[in-house]
């Protein structure tokens, strides 16, 4: 890992991003030796742009500011792997409560001097742990926590495949294969658990007994247990139907990440190969009475990854921080059209099994944080899977309170970032803004010929290609023959790229499309 990590090119390293990935006492030198060869200690000149939110209907005053771009985003390029300093982290968090670098302020000078001491907390708790990160771990130490996590999924998974019959027959006997036949699809709900406490119980309970009230109720709830320390029984009176709650212990302690994995890789298999609807909450969270159904309306309409809003289910000052900002609730960009997000949160989420495959979560991530981040990019950019926005999907979350678990909670991520930024060195939060409870999207409705359907359809056409290639070369078609239907192919793939990029795509012909 180290010798391919170092002999990418220079470019990589223009970002900071994959060098100070790797941390200790000898991958500092290079570090510091791949810095000053390459320039890397010079520092962006940051642009501006002028955003109207009165346009947008992002804040609550009607004016226009010039923002730093880069006060659209969490963190920079630069630094998202480097351990910061306290004097870097102080700045950062004077930069982030600066209400002019916010997407919206509220109109309350109360709540506006609230949130910004609840800005400059988090703020330093996610500084704090990036250097965490990156005094204390290292490629070796990841690549060995994938190791044992993905072992333990496995082995958990071969123990508990056929040990629920009856959950296994629910989801047989619910689903239909893809595009076939009038029934919907199996619609099923990940829960992963890890409890210390008996409020930990009793918050795990109230997501059982939130489930239990559904418009749709799920048709199999699979509980993973991540070796939590306390005991769970109490909790599962809360679920009305015994068969169709099925619940795993993991061999040992994973992660929310591996959790989440295994109960996707048990309804793959109890399905055999026919459609799924995997909702993924947390245990401390409570799901509205339509969030089961909005979620699989939405997944009819469009198959792939859906997530929603997530609000707090406390009235309290770290609650309206949140929903204020949208913590939980996935980034939109400029890039992508209406509707499309750049992730979502596994706290409020949604997944089309069949539309992702076989991929699952990563098991690097040992703690919550940036797992969901990785998976949505992976389907994005190997799948051409983009994650949707769905707003009637609506999950309320316990937050933990105060200074102290404002604090923590940002330690967490910040703990868990640079392993995003050593996988996907190109993912980026640059450009990139909040979603809000009741958010309006300001950008152009999805165009039907998109060019991401224009590159699928391309591959079609690529293929029947290939198909005249070989018929010319095993004697079915004579050169002249092959000639003209390799013309014809080109003539319509240029034609359905033209149509594609047009500002109204949606007067293409249906032959085109």
């Amino acid at each position: 890992q180290l010798k391919q990590t170092f002999n990418m090119e220079p470019s990589r390293f223009s970002h900071g991003l994959v060098a100070n990935a790797v941390t200790g006492p000898s991958a500092r030198w290079l570090n510091v030796r791949m810095l000053r060869k390459h320039g890397c200690h010079q520092r962006h000149t940051w642009p501006t742009r002028v955003t109207d939110h009165a346009t947008l209907g992002l804040c609550a005053q009607g004016k226009t500011r010039r923002v730093p771009s880069r006060a659209l985003s969490n963190s920079s390029p630069d630094d998202i792997a480097r351990p910061p300093t306290w004097r870097e982290t102080l700045r950062g968090a004077v930069f982030w409560a600066n209400p002019d670098h916010w997407d919206k302020v509220p109109k309350s000078m109360y709540w506006t001097l609230t949130f910004v001491l609840l800005k400059i907390v988090g703020t330093i708790g996610g500084y704090r742990g990036r250097a965490n990160f990156a005094r204390r771990s290292g490629l070796q130490p990841l690549m060995k926590w994938r190791e044992r996590s993905s072992d333990a999924v496995s082995r958990t998974f071969e123990t508990f495949k056929n040990h629920f019959p009856e959950a296994a027959g629910i989801v047989r006997g619910r689903t239909s294969s893809w595009g076939q036949g009038p029934a919907e699809p199996c619609l099923a709900v990940v829960l992963p658990v890890f409890c210390r406490t008996a409020q930990d119980v009793q918050e795990f309970r109230s997501t059982l007994i939130a489930l239990s009230r559904q418009t749709r109720r799920a048709d199999v709830v699979v509980v993973v247990d991540d070796e939590s320390p306390a005991d769970l029984a109490a909790a599962f009176g809360a679920w009305p139907e015994a068969k169709s709650l099925v619940s795993v212990r993991m061999s040992c302690n994973c992660g929310p990440a591996s959790a989440r994995s295994l109960g996707m890789r048990l309804l793959r298999h109890w399905a055999a190969g026919r459609r799924v609807i995997a909702c993924l909450t947390d245990s401390d969270a409570a799901p509205s009475p339509q969030w089961c159904k909005a979620m699989l309306d939405a997944q009819l309409r469009k198959p792939g990854i859906f997530c929603g809003p997530t609000l707090s289910a406390t009235d309290c000052h770290v609650g309206r921080f949140h929903d204020h900002f949208g913590n939980l609730n996935g980034r939109w960009t400029w890039d992508d059209p209406q509707g499309v997000l750049l992730y979502g949160c596994t706290c409020n989420f949604s997944v089309d099994l069949t539309a992702v495959g076989n991929m699952e979560f990563d098991p690097i991530f040992s703690r919550p944080g940036f797992e969901d981040i990785e998976l949505c990019w992976r389907a994005r950019t190997e799948l051409g899977v983009v994650t949707r926005y769905t707003e009637k999907a609506r999950v309320f979350h316990e937050y933990d309170q105060g200074f102290t678990g404002l604090y923590n909670q940002f330690w967490k991520y910040g703990h868990t970032e640079p392993i995003m930024a050593w996988m996907h060195p190109s993912f980026s939060f640059q450009g990139s803004r909040p979603v809000t409870a009741e958010f309006r999207d300001p950008r152009r409705p999805e165009i039907q010929a998109s060019i991401g359907a224009a590159n699928h359809v391309m591959r079609d056409l690529e293929m029947a290609a290939q198909q005249i290639m070989r018929e010319a070369a095993s004697g079915a078609k004579t050169a002249d023959e092959a000639q003209k239907a390799m013309q014809s192919l080109q003539l319509e793939a240029q034609k359905l790229l033209q149509t594609a990029q047009t500002e109204d795509g949606n007067k293409a012909t249906g032959k085109q499309k």
